[in-house]
């Protein structure tokens, strides 16, 4: 989240940590939704840009999150190589909050087998 407020992380840093930070964001909002979705044509036939809206219940605080996003994809040999996805971020933080925030990144640093600092 590179406009992320303190102290909220601008990246989900490392390869290893991307599988098990979607596993947190979906086991957090199990219940989203995408109610608008839009495909962009491109001169690129790897890359697809998508916008999209989505909605769901934060299952940790009951708070609603609401947000749209843009995704450039970059597809290759049929392997996902690039995903960049642009939103707001601080209705990231208005919904989750900082602490469950920090809790799900702490999952994910220990799913991933990496050190937590505290």
């Amino acid at each position: 989240m590179p406009f992320a407020p303190e102290p909220l992380a601008k990246t989900v840093p490392g390869r290893q940590l991307i599988g098990h930070f979607i596993d947190w964001f979906f086991k957090s909002v199990p219940d989203l939704k995408i109610d608008s979705l839009v495909v962009h044509d491109t001169t690129d036939p790897e890359l697809f840009v998508l916008e999209l809206h989505g909605e769901a219940t934060v299952t940790q605080n009951g708070n609603v999150y609401a947000n749209t996003y843009c995704t450039h994809m970059r597809i290759r040999g049929g392997k996902v190589v690039l995903i960049r996805e642009y939103f707001d971020p601080n209705i990231v933080e208005q919904a989750f909050g900082v602490e469950v925030i920090a809790e799900g990144m702490s999952q994910v640093m220990a799913a991933a087998g990496l050190e937590v600092s505290k």
